[in-house]
């Protein structure tokens, strides 16, 4: 069976990909507003990557990987930030027919 996966929310792509843990927590503490209308932004980009993906995939599920740990986001911030966007991931691919296997603890 093969079981497509996409990218990470945005705050798990800029933490481990785009900026690293350092800054991104001192642009975090330092400029929270700009911080949070860069996830805005990168969220609703990804978003539509979901939409697009799940409208075309032939595949009957997909793992939306958020392969994050305590080491990298605190609990309060990952539900604060990551968990509501991973739902709106996971809401994407079932509103299209598709199931999901997800990586993400409390999803």
């Amino acid at each position: 069976m093969y079981v497509p996966t996409l990218d990470p929310s945005p705050v798990q792509n800029l933490l481990e990909y785009e900026m690293g843990m350092t800054n991104f927590y001192y642009l975090l503490d330092d400029y929270p507003r700009e911080v949070e209308e860069l996830l805005a932004v990168m969220h609703s980009k990804r978003l539509r990557e979901y939409e697009i993906f799940a409208q075309r995939t032939p595949a009957e599920a997909v793992i939306p990987v958020e392969n994050t740990s305590s080491t990298l986001i605190s609990p309060r911030l990952y539900r604060e930030y990551s968990v509501p966007q991973i739902r709106d991931y996971v809401d994407v691919l079932h509103s299209m027919g598709r199931r999901r296997f997800c990586t993400c603890a409390g999803i």
